[in-house]
């Protein structure tokens, strides 16, 4: 069976980007689709004939990404889908059914996990893959392979069933993660993929899946859950190392919720990287309340340039709205050693949480200046299905629009915030990000 994994482009999504005054070169603001990548090896484990089509790494338009497909001409097409993304996968899994109507479609991301059984009602859409998917998808492929119909067994997959939608039993969160192969980067063009902040060539690596945060606007835990689950020292390293003398590249970015999580871990990987003089450079992330003066030494000397840490908002009463459980002053120590150590610093902050004023924005843009990180990052924040802000967005009839398209983060204003307009909100970041040092480098 032909298999094509599809990462959809977000270009149209996020176009508003483009047309404000930040300017961002395309190239370098693209993620290599790690996800998939483990999905195709898994596969390519079992002898099946795999393709990654990142119609987002090309800024493919939708008939664009309907020729690849065409192209290729498979039997299966599984695509991500994050939430303002899912129309955009619709069009073009009808496209492919229209062409071929034996084609099947399935779906797989965040945004299935948390509405699982809605995600699948059109008629386009065959199956969806609940939380991890890479033996989900495996076992639904063989079972399709042999020309079975018997769905029933298989954990972690939503299919129809005369006329109506069936959610199996959620699968079992892998336990040792370093029983997956590593991602088959063989599949995508490894040299395309610029990090946004120095422009060099980059992958990404998944060292940890899993998050304790409580913090209500991330969905992670909708895929992964929130206990962490940690690949080992060696394996990460052999990953490292595979990376740096098979893919000939010298940068990678752990893509972890939160890289320094486990003080003794975080540290033994540096000492395995130091170990095997990989002389690898790397961005990780960190919470404020996870770093400290031994951890900083190691990183540096492994090759860590640059840290992001989650700071999310200036005022400590919105940081007890969102349950982040840090302080400013934590923040504010965590951003000194970073930068004492000789660590670049990034710094993400979310604008218009519910119970937000005008006043709270300007204490977080206010401090943001303050901590003076070399990047930094403005977001709107947006109730993602799954997460508790969408919860508490429906119940308090907080959401002013059910067009996923529209939550984006970026220049797009989904929730009510009381005494600030939508515009007002898109403006404030705006000129948040204009505003923030100029001269300086943004993320967006």
């Amino acid at each position: 069976m032909k298999i094509l994994l599809i990462h959809p482009s977000n270009f149209e999504v996020y176009k508003n980007i483009a047309k404000s005054n930040i300017k961002l070169d395309k190239k370098s603001a693209k993620n290599p689709p790690i996800g998939l990548s483990y999905v195709a090896a898994v596969l390519k484990q079992k002898g099946y004939d795999v393709k990654i089509l990142d119609a987002e790494l090309h800024n493919y338009t939708h008939a664009q990404t309907v020729n690849e497909i065409k192209k290729f001409n498979p039997d299966i097409i599984c695509s991500t889908v994050t939430t303002p993304l899912i129309s955009t996968v619709s069009e073009f899994c009808k496209a492919a059914k229209e062409f071929n109507k034996n084609i099947i479609t399935i779906l797989g991301g965040p945004h299935i996990s948390a509405l699982p059984e809605d995600c699948i009602k059109p008629q386009c859409f065959d199956f969806g893959v609940v939380s991890e998917g890479e033996y989900t998808i495996l076992e639904l492929v063989e079972e399709l392979e042999k020309g079975g119909n018997d769905f029933s067994k298989i954990k972690g997959l939503v299919y129809k069933k005369n006329g109506s939608q069936v959610v199996n039993e959620r699968r079992e969160l892998i336990e040792n993660l370093d029983e997956l192969p590593f991602p088959a980067r063989e599949l995508l063009d490894v040299k395309k993929y610029l990090n946004l902040f120095n422009g060099k060539p980059y992958t990404i690596v998944i060292s940890s899946r899993g998050c304790p945060g409580q913090c209500i606007f991330c969905d992670s835990c909708v895929t992964f859950g929130r206990r962490t689950r940690f690949r080992s020292p060696n394996n990460v390293v052999d990953e490292l190392e595979e990376i740096k003398n098979r893919f000939r590249l010298d940068y990678v970015t752990f893509c972890d919720d939160t890289f320094t999580l486990n003080k003794n871990r975080t540290i033994e990987i540096c000492r395995e990287i130091l170990r095997r003089k990989l002389d690898t450079q790397f961005y990780c992330s960190s919470r404020v309340d996870t770093i400290d003066e031994d951890r900083l030494g190691w990183l540096k000397k492994a090759g860590c340039d640059t840290i992001t840490f989650g700071v999310e908002s200036g005022d400590q009463r919105i940081l007890g709205v969102i349950k982040k459980g840090t302080t400013l002053d934590q923040a504010r120590k965590a951003i000194e050693l970073t930068k004492k150590h000789g660590i670049k610093t990034h710094a993400s902050y979310v604008l218009g949480i519910p119970g937000e004023t005008l006043e709270t924005i300007n204490k977080t843009i206010k401090f943001a200046h303050e901590l003076d990180t070399d990047l930094a990052q403005f977001t709107i924040a947006t109730p993602f299905p799954g997460t508790e802000l969408w919860e508490i967005a429906k119940k308090r009839n907080l959401l002013k629009s059910t067009d996923f398209s529209k939550f984006a983060w970026y220049y797009s204003s989904v929730l009510a915030v009381e005494g600030i307009t939508a515009e007002q909100l898109k403006q404030i970041q705006r000129d948040a990000y204009e505003n923030y040092h100029k001269g300086k480098q943004v993320s967006a």
